[in-house]
């Protein structure tokens, strides 16, 4: 049980971490599609 716990835990801050940097590079993205437009 307590292992199960851990595991879901584990699943839920791995997915936490993948989301932010996907939501962090998709912000970087959009700035630099901006700047390549200006060019």
């Amino acid at each position: 049980m307590l292992e199960e716990m851990l595991l879901i835990a584990g699943e839920v801050t791995v997915l936490y971490l993948v989301v932010k940097q996907l939501l962090l590079r998709g912000i970087d993205d959009s700035a630099f599609d901006k700047g390549k437009r200006n060019i």
